[in-house]
């Protein structure tokens, strides 16, 4: 907040290095945080966080739309709802695979290893072996897709996915 609002990017990450370096900052993704800093939640935040991420984790592949999620929640629960969401999302419980659609790390991890599985076994993955293969719709399927291409994981090649480098390699 002290830099000047028009910085330039070289000038920008080397005062960010510097700050790594001397162990002020952590870089956490595309983010960085003060090195100190922890999430704290209060005991209503992690009971909602706990029943939101079990909402999730137990939804698999056909996981709700946020506002589904939280709907149950009102009046000042509802804040703290959206808040314990966004905490999930950011320690990375929660991946957001698209605009809408989140799904649990362990969700993406199973199907992550049964793509790569299948992939390894017949050479590719087809749209249709996808739908098979997750026992879900395309609704859930091509944000798990769009995902995993663009996280390299797959590569997209007409309507066929194929493992990229190191993710050929067991999950």
């Amino acid at each position: 907040t002290r830099l000047p609002y028009e910085i330039e990017l070289a000038a920008y990450s080397q005062i960010l290095r510097g700050h790594i370096s001397e162990g002020a900052i952590a870089p956490e993704g595309e983010r960085v945080r003060l090195a100190d800093h922890t999430i704290r939640l209060s005991d209503a935040h992690k009971a909602i966080s706990q029943e939101i991420e079990q909402t999730y984790f137990s939804a698999g592949f056909k996981t709700p739309l946020p506002e589904d999620a939280l709907d149950r929640w009102t009046g000042k629960d509802a804040q703290l709802a959206r808040e314990a969401m966004d905490v999930l999302a950011e320690t990375g419980v929660l991946i957001q695979a698209d605009e809408k659609v989140f799904f649990h790390r362990q969700t993406l991890d199973r199907a992550k290893g049964m793509i790569a599985q299948h992939i390894r076994s017949h050479g590719k993955l087809t749209l249709s072996d996808c739908r098979e293969l997750l026992q879900t719709t395309r609704k859930y399927m091509l944000p798990i897709l769009y995902y995993f291409d663009e996280i390299g994981v797959t590569l997209s090649v007409g309507a066929d996915r194929v493992l990229i480098g190191g993710a050929s390699q067991e999950t």
